[in-house]
């Protein structure tokens, strides 16, 4: 049973067994119930279980000193008893500050306040007949402060109370003095609990508690006027930038900081558009793997104070949901930019993304019909290194020059792998792998430059070329190449001549 209702049933026989008493002289706090006075000398704090990103404590305060453990047995001595259970939005222990009350029927209903809050307490006290009479509170706040008291397992505290209970008798006045803590409670300064005092993770979808536990910032660098940054935030910790797992909250935005130093401090509205400042570019939640939805109004706000970054949202999505309030963590950032390489280095580009190639591989086909053959193989890992299981990609350049006597490097026009016909000209067939043998696309058109510098024993590379699928490739290569080409064919490199 919930100690809080415990305590109020047992209370209300206890105190109808027992004789009206006077007021305590030379209270520590005096609280005004309509036109009566009742004097307070004790308090007590009790920590209990956490729920959530929130704390959970119970305030209790008496007309006299008790031995708070022992309650059951002390309540037939008490005038006055006040109980009230507290929810503080910290997940690490309790801050203290305004709690405002919050009807049951809301918390029932999936509403979760964004601040610190008490939805049940209740007062009971006697007449001057010495009858019990119970209270309980509809309306109101407490506000709380402490400094430390003389020991561990006691604080100095100033409580100051204005409540309504649903007989609309009003109660008022305040406590000042020492309070014994039980249970494991602790107190802590805002700046002490991570996420300030609303706690990580203090973010609602139509009222509904997010529960957020980690922030993630995915850098994927600059492009045009703007640095290009995705915040995930989630119910569940993020090892990188990871995927939406199983029934896990995953609120993802993607942001343009305008310039190229990193994520700048500011206000980020919603643009479908490019625009000359902060913009917010889109994003998408998924709610328990509820459909995704994505962004379609709204803002974020970035502080930071130290390493911790706080994000405010106000965001509308296309499924009807909003999105608002704020995190304050100390976000992992991960570095998501693609490394480009120089121009003129070793590397070629592909579907928006440009790889560095870090081999070449040679296979000389010799002489055929009217042409001499060598095919390329322009590789994203060291050729030696790769095995059937290695994840690297490549571009296959099957390049033909006219005679059959040596390969002459030169100029070569891209021809359709399917072209059945055999050009009388330099020609180059092209296919572009991911993770070979997985071929992709095949080149239907471009050009490929091959130089040779028998001095050096290198190839100098360059090709643009137009695939199948309409996209374009191109790249650069110079340096060594590991020759493949099967010994029995007794094809050797000094074949290669220069004709320039």
């Amino acid at each position: 049973m919930n100690r809080l209702f415990y305590f109020l049933s047992v209370a209300l026989l206890i105190f109808s067994s027992c004789d009206d008493d006077s007021e305590s002289p030379n209270s520590k706090g005096e609280l005004q119930l309509g036109d009566r006075s009742l004097a307070i000398n004790y308090v007590a704090l009790e920590g209990l279980i956490s729920v959530g990103n929130t704390s959970r404590f119970t305030l209790s305060l008496f007309d006299q000193e008790i031995e708070y453990e022992n309650l059951t047995t002390e309540l037939q001595e008490l005038e006055v008893y006040l109980l009230i259970d507290f929810f503080s939005k910290c997940a690490d222990g309790v801050v203290l500050g305004e709690f405002e009350y919050v009807n049951p029927l809301d918390l029932a209903g999936g509403t979760v306040p964004e601040n610190s809050y008490f939805s049940t307490g209740s007062l009971t006290t006697r007449d001057s007949n010495g009858a019990p009479s119970l209270l309980q509170v509809s309306d109101g706040t407490v506000t709380i402060s402490s400094e430390k008291g003389q020991n561990e397992d006691e604080v100095e505290i100033e409580i100051t109370f204005d409540l309504t209970f649903s007989d609309g008798t009003a109660l008022e006045g305040n406590y000042k003095g020492a309070a014994d803590i039980f249970g494991a409670l602790d107190i802590l300064e805002p700046e002490d609990c991570a996420g300030g005092s609303n706690g990580p993770g203090r973010l609602f979808a139509n009222g509904q508690d997010l529960n957020i536990v980690d922030g993630i910032i995915g850098d994927y660098g600059v492009e045009g006027t703007h640095r290009f940054y995705e915040i995930i935030l989630s119910s569940t910790e993020q090892n990188g930038v990871d995927e939406p797992v199983e029934g896990e909250t995953y609120l993802s935005m993607r942001l343009a900081s305008e310039g190229s130093e990193g994520l700048n401090i500011g206000r980020y509205d919603f643009s479908e558009i490019v625009v000359p400042r902060n913009y917010l570019e889109g994003g998408f939640l998924l709610l328990d793997f509820d459909p995704l939805t994505e962004i379609s109004a709204g803002w974020v706000e970035i502080s930071k104070t130290g390493d911790t970054y706080t994000i405010e949202v106000d965001l509308d999505f296309e499924s009807g949901r909003d999105v608002t309030g704020r995190f304050s963590y100390d976000f992992r950032t991960y570095d998501l930019t693609v490394n480009e390489p120089d121009p003129t280095s070793n590397y070629f580009s592909w579907d928006g993304v440009t790889y560095t190639l870090k081999d070449l591989a040679i296979d000389m086909y010799g002489p055929g019909f009217i042409h001499y053959g060598i095919e390329f193989f322009l590789l994203t890992e060291d050729y030696n290194s790769i095995t059937e299981n290695t994840d690297f990609k490549g571009v296959s350049l099957n390049v033909n020059s006219l005679g059959t006597e040596a390969f002459t490097q030169g100029s070569f026009e891209v021809v359709p792998v399917d072209n059945l016909s055999v050009p009388n000209n330099n020609y180059a067939l092209s296919l572009v792998y991911d993770n070979p043998p997985s071929l992709e696309n095949t080149g239907v058109s471009g050009t490929v430059d091959i130089a040779y510098s028998e001095a050096d024993d290198e190839f100098t590379i360059s090709f643009t070329i137009v695939l199948d699928d309409d996209e374009q490739i191109q790249g650069a290569y110079s340096g060594s190449y590991v020759n493949i080409t099967p010994p029995s064919t007794g094809r050797k490199l000094s074949y290669l001549k220069s004709t320039r």
